[in-house]
């Protein structure tokens, strides 16, 4: 019976994953050269912005745009509120230039491109069967960053989150891996602005 269990739980989750699969647009049309910023985030900045001139960088829109028949009711609505509210934390700690010469501040238009479901019946039995959960949460976002003074968009990123094999309590509800998956996805923007901003800092250093 046990590994009955554990066969069926198998199977299911390669269907599930094989259905998931499908091809996304990521980019708008541009010509900017793109970074594998890490694992999960990918960056295209405009050759000419200069990152030294940003003190700060703030939320600005946040939207689902991804398929509607993916969420329901205002489970949209709840995971933008989330999303903002958690970019919000996540931009505050954000370390730009602090010096005199940084007087402009950026801005964070977020796109929620996609938010894949779990199916809390497969997880629970299979929790059962091998102790883990084998469909996982994922949320994928894009942003634009724009100089809010010239409304200039000056870099793009795609970031992406994925639920983990060791959460397994949000893994029994259809979004919980999900909404997790959605702030590491923000946070990871985060990292990148700063990580962009140290570097173009250290550029103009060196290049004086």
């Amino acid at each position: 019976m046990k590994s009955q269990m554990q066969s069926t739980a198998i199977k299911a989750a390669v269907l599930i994953l094989l259905s998931s699969l499908s091809p996304r647009t990521l980019w708008s049309q541009s010509t900017w050269p793109t970074t594998k910023s890490s694992k999960h985030l990918t960056l295209r900045l405009d050759p000419e912005a200069d990152m030294s001139r940003y003190h700060a960088i703030v939320v600005g829109n946040v939207a689902y745009t991804g398929p509607a028949a993916k969420l329901k009711g205002r489970e949209a609505e709840k995971l933008e509120s989330l999303l903002r509210q958690s970019l919000s934390k996540d931009f505050a700690a954000v370390r730009l230039n602090s010096g005199a010469s940084a007087t402009r501040t950026l801005t964070a238009n977020i796109n929620i491109i996609n938010v894949k479901r779990t199916h809390p019946w497969l997880n629970i039995l299979s929790t059962a069967a091998i102790f883990v959960p084998v469909d996982f949460g994922k949320a994928d976002l894009t942003a634009e960053i724009v100089d809010q003074q010239s409304g200039q968009v000056i870099a793009e990123l795609e970031s992406e989150g994925c639920g983990q094999i060791y959460e397994v309590i949000p893994s029994f509800f259809p979004l919980g891996q999900s909404r997790g998956a959605l702030k590491k996805a923000g946070h990871s923007i985060a990292k990148g602005i700063e990580r962009t901003s140290v570097d173009g800092q250290r550029s103009n250093t060196l290049g004086e």
